[in-house]
């Protein structure tokens, strides 16, 4: 997988064989996923050309991306409609998002429990049937980003965290039906 010619056929074939420490480039397109992207090691999964044009989309059937290892780094992609009973970008452990858009999905936007970064996003237009429409969990830094138009059904429209840091970031137009839009 080492030229555009002999490249992954699938995002899932290309993350099963890169070791930890590999990068991933993803050239522009967009790419259906019937189950997650389960990423295990500590790898880069990047768009080339940018999030305008390298979407990745589970058309609500699942989540997009599950990461179980700290170190990955997910950057430069539209993550869309993740659904299925789980959110779009699950990261069980410090994940990393750059400059992504994570839209239109139905079980919120991202959720990370145990730290990690989104620098330079936007999580907009999710929704959750539970709670934190945009984004959910604990102890992340979020900056220049934008959460708007989220929601969800109890707490936390755009987002519901705890011991987490934004910093320059827009939050708008989130909906909680019960307790805080923001």
């Amino acid at each position: 997988y080492t030229a555009w010619n002999t490249a992954a056929q699938t995002i899932q074939a290309a993350v099963n064989v890169a070791a930890g420490g590999d990068a991933i480039l993803i050239t522009a397109g967009v790419y259906v996923v019937s189950s997650p992207v389960t990423v295990t090691n500590a790898v880069t999964i990047s768009g080339v050309g940018g999030r305008e044009t390298v979407v990745v989309d589970a058309q609500e059937q699942c989540s997009v991306f599950w990461v179980t290892n700290a170190g990955t780094r997910i950057e430069g992609l539209t993550i869309m409609r993740g659904g299925g009973g789980g959110e779009a970008v699950y990261g069980a452990s410090s994940l990393d998002l750059s400059n992504c858009v994570i839209t239109a999905c139905a079980n919120s936007g991202v959720y990370l429990f145990e730290g990690g970064t989104i620098q330079n996003c936007v999580i907009s237009s999710n929704r959750s049937p539970d709670n934190g429409g945009g984004a959910w969990g604990a102890g992340f830094v979020m900056t220049d980003s934008q959460v708007v138009n989220n929601q969800c059904q109890y707490q936390g429209g755009g987002v519901n965290v705890e011991s987490c840091v934004f910093s320059n970031c827009l939050f708008e137009g989130n909906v909680a039906k019960t307790d805080g839009g923001g």
